[in-house]
């Protein structure tokens, strides 16, 4: 179902952990073929980077050198969940060198930065409501067979352990008719059968929602849905299950 095995390789021990007595590794791609892709591409005047959970910061800073050595001219544009939950001092303290940190949605804000740069910025929608947002560029992936689906953005519950309310200062969420557009037209370009959904909040309103969009699928055998993420037991009951 898509799941299985990624490579991975045994790397050096950050400080913190060298009393764990336990392996650390790099999972993903091999250095060896990070280094030839990064090669085969042309110079660059920025490079955008997205990040992902907090304790992976020394792959960020892996990455970074990386990126580093091969376009030392280039402006490095940091964003994603690291800076949009770590102070901007403190990142300062782990990763470097970063010429710009963008807490929160970059969407608007990367544009910005392109044309300060003196880069062209072409008319686009009002990012600010997820149905204007296009659909992601899958068709530059190389393997499309399993693509993530992004159905609402936030939590409407602020829990107190949770980051979500951080993230998303606001719960938004996208109309069921625009959500099964993309899934009709990923299978119609790419044959992509299998959709991730990591929503903090699937089944919130779902009747407006969860259940438009999979009652409109749920006959369609080419299609199979993998929810890790958000599935509050308050809003599964019978009908729902």
């Amino acid at each position: 179902t898509g799941r299985g095995k990624y490579y991975r390789e045994i790397a050096e021990k950050p400080a913190i952990y060298k009393d764990t007595p336990r392996y650390y590794a790099r999972y993903g791609m091999p250095i060896e073929s990070f280094r030839e892709k990064l090669e085969a591409l042309p110079e660059v005047d920025m490079i955008f980077m997205t990040t992902l959970m907090t304790y992976w910061i020394e792959g960020v800073q892996f990455t970074i050198d990386e990126l580093v050595k091969r376009y030392p001219r280039a402006k490095i544009v940091l964003g994603g969940i690291i800076p949009s939950l770590i102070p901007p001092e403190e990142i300062a303290d782990h990763i470097s060198p970063s010429h710009y940190i963008i807490p929160g949605y970059g969407e608007e804000k990367i544009l910005e930065l392109i044309e300060q740069a003196g880069g062209k910025v072409y008319p686009h929608p009002d990012f600010s409501h997820l149905d204007n947002i296009p659909h992601p560029a899958f068709d530059l992936l190389a393997d499309r067979k399993s693509l993530p689906l992004l159905t609402s953005r936030g939590c409407p519950f602020h829990c107190t352990y949770c980051a979500s309310g951080i993230l998303n200062e606001r719960f938004v969420e996208r109309s069921a008719e625009k959500i099964l557009d993309e899934i009709y037209d990923s299978h119609e370009k790419f044959g992509t059968e299998r959709f991730i959904i990591f929503d903090d909040a699937l089944l919130v309103n779902r009747r407006k929602r969860f259940f438009k969009v999979f009652n409109a699928v749920k006959d369609k055998k080419a299609f199979s849905f993998h929810t890790p993420n958000g599935m509050h037991p308050g809003k599964i009951d019978a009908e729902t299950a």
